[in-house]
């Protein structure tokens, strides 16, 4: 239970081509590569509707060309992160797997054991409520075509004339799906998979400091004693140089997306204020 969330999100991984236990193969590297042409020859083709409509462009134009490029910025940005750190996710995947503590193998009681599990089972329900809503969201998007009387692409861009509509269409939502939504969801998940993980292990490192003197400092427990404060101490020190791994490898990706953010929902307020859709 406790793995079930990694191994989907690695699941994710290979599929938008940025498996961490696969950095040498290229297969992966050719899924990648023609994503992330998909994504950014995606952001040309907003960016040309401006040029396009250059005569008759609003600033509800600005606002919508900017709200579909940083839905593809997203992608962009959670896509380079799980590929150009292939190496660290890896490392502090094999951690998870070898280092961490399992609570079936310490002294730990059935309460704590009862906690642990409830987390394991959070953190699953919480991966698929937000698979679900991102994936919904998407379809909301993709699908509005077919209930309007008018040709609706997912995300307002230009299109040449020479393109049937749907085959245009089909392009623009596999790269949303596989490019965007199935990168974001990735990333995510890995992230709060890490945090929830590290968590449990600091609730099961308190358990162990505060039973430490539970066995007493008798001449025949003295050695035991020491050697699990050895322990705790040299687990400790590994859960803070853990936490600090996780906060190198992901702290430019989220400065990056408070930063995109903050703009989206100026932009989105400034849409509901105006009555623009």
């Amino acid at each position: 239970m406790s793995h079930y969330t990694i191994e989907k999100c690695l699941t994710m991984a290979w599929i938008v081509g940025a498996h961490p236990d696969m950095r040498h193969n290229k297969c992966q590297l050719s899924i990648f590569v023609a994503l992330a042409i998909g994504n950014w020859i995606t952001i040309y083709l907003i960016i040309s509707l401006l040029f396009y409509k250059e005569d008759t462009i609003t600033i509800g134009d600005f606002a919508e060309t900017f709200s579909g490029m940083s839905l593809v910025i997203h992608g962009i940005q959670r896509s380079f992160s799980l590929f150009f750190n292939r190496k660290q996710i890896s490392e502090m995947l094999q951690y998870v797997r070898s280092t961490f503590w399992k609570e079936s193998d310490l002294d730990v009681t059935d309460e704590e054991k009862y906690i642990c599990k409830i987390y394991y089972s959070k953190l699953k329900i919480a991966m698929y409520i937000f698979a679900c809503s991102c994936t919904s969201n998407l379809f909301g998007f993709c699908c509005q075509t077919f209930f309007s009387d008018e040709d609706i692409l997912p995300l307002a861009c230009y299109k040449p004339e020479w393109v049937p509509f749907y085959s245009f269409w089909f392009l623009q939502v596999l790269v949303i799906f596989f490019g965007v939504n199935m990168a974001v969801i990735c990333f995510d998940t890995l992230i709060m998979t890490l945090i929830v993980l590290t968590h449990i292990q600091f609730r099961l490192l308190n358990h162990e400091v505060e039973n430490l003197y539970s066995y007493g400092l008798g001449q025949g427990n003295r050695k035991y004693f020491v050697n699990k404060l050895k322990k705790i101490v040299r687990h400790h020190n590994f859960l803070l140089e853990f936490t600090q791994k996780i906060n190198m490898t992901f702290s430019e990706t989220f400065l990056t997306y408070m930063g995109i953010i903050i703009i989206v929902i100026c932009i989105e307020m400034y849409n509901l204020s105006t009555g623009d859709p």
